[in-house]
């Protein structure tokens, strides 16, 4: 976590590296006062539209792409990425196992924006780099084939890693009623 929160702190004009005498009660007050104020970027995203989820109550990254509160939580960071470098944070050690590279990056990478993921040793990777790793793990070309072009090749492959990682573990609510938790 250290390592994710150094690089992020590098690559965002709005959070200062913090050295060791910092670290004290109000350097850690002061991280999390502006971890609180993006509330809604960090908090996982659980809609009650039943239509974004599977009948097992796995979220499809897919179908939630196509929702407006999708939509609205992109312009969000596109609109900040005008303003200033973002850095978008998860505890997930591997890009590919995370929903920000599988849907958010994903659609950032196609609309406007450079992506760039934190590898655990340090390293910066595009998400170029990361779809052709995403490629190799499920041993589909990376130019595509006879039958598909490079982007329909990487869609398979990351609907195929959403389905391995995307979050299971309620049925999605009808209207007003509260999440029925999987037994």
């Amino acid at each position: 976590m250290a390592l994710l929160l150094t690089e992020a702190a590098k690559l965002s004009n709005d959070v200062p590296l913090l050295t060791a005498p910092q670290r004290e009660d109000a350097g850690l007050q002061d991280l999390q006062g502006r971890l609180a104020a993006l509330r809604g970027l960090v908090e996982p995203l659980r809609p009650a539209d039943r239509s974004c989820y599977d009948a097992d109550g796995r979220i499809r990254y897919d179908r939630l792409a196509g929702t407006d509160l999708f939509d609205e939580g992109i312009r969000r960071i596109v609109h900040s990425a005008d303003e200033r470098r973002v850095a978008l944070m998860c505890a997930e050690k591997e890009p590919l196992e995370c929903h920000r590279t599988l849907l958010v990056a994903r659609t950032l990478a196609e609309r406007v924006a450079a992506v760039a993921h934190i590898l655990d040793d340090g390293r910066l990777e595009d998400h170029a780099a990361a779809m052709d790793r995403l490629l190799d793990k499920f041993k589909l070309p990376h130019n595509g084939d006879l039958f598909r072009s490079r982007d329909e090749a990487i869609a398979d492959a990351l609907t195929r890693q959403a389905k391995r990682v995307a979050y299971v573990g309620g049925r999605p609510p009808v209207d007003g009623d509260e999440w029925e938790h999987a037994p």
